[in-house]
């Protein structure tokens, strides 16, 4: 249980700055790790482009971040399984087919905005959780409120993470 002013984790220490900061180190070193990939939009999901088509080694969980070369990072996301949020029409279609939902995720204005040509240079990286855990010494598996966590802290920092660790252009 969390102190008032402390976030609420399962293990991960970052409720001190020396915790956050090797949290940090241990993100950007497994984001250099990270396999990236184009990502292409069929009708209303995501897919590999065809030659990365079967990736056994993204049937695991762990985050992703959609890019784009001209603009930046789009999204970031947490899965159960990569391959499947990424790859398949049931993980990554997000209700988009469904003319009767309510709204619309952020996932579904990136292939929207790809179907019309705003977006030229889709690409993924993938950061499997197995990576995380072997740079950060933590006994795993995650639990999901800690991926979550790691999930927001992509997200908050997602610009220097990826100026430390990837190209994305």
């Amino acid at each position: 249980m969390a102190k008032k002013g402390e976030i609420v984790t399962k293990g991960l220490q970052i409720n001190d700055k020396k915790g956050v900061e090797d949290l940090f180190g241990c993100i950007i070193e497994t984001t250099n790790k990270a396999r990236i990939l184009d990502l292409m939009v069929e009708e209303y999901y995501f897919k590999f482009s065809e030659d990365e088509y079967q990736l056994d080694d993204l049937e695991t969980p762990g985050w992703y971040v959609i890019f784009d070369r001209d603009y930046g990072i789009l999204y970031v996301g947490s899965a159960e399984n990569l391959n499947r949020r990424l790859n398949t029409k049931n993980g990554s279609r997000d209700n988009f087919a469904n003319p009767q939902r309510k709204f619309d995720p952020e996932r579904n204005f990136i292939k929207k905005f790809v179907t019309l040509g705003v977006v030229h240079h889709l690409k993924v990286a993938c950061i499997t959780e197995e990576n995380f855990l072997e740079i950060s010494k933590i006994n795993g598996p995650l639990s999901q409120m800690d991926r979550k966590n790691i999930e927001k802290i992509i997200r908050i920092f997602s610009a220097y993470i990826f100026h430390k660790s990837l190209k994305i252009h």
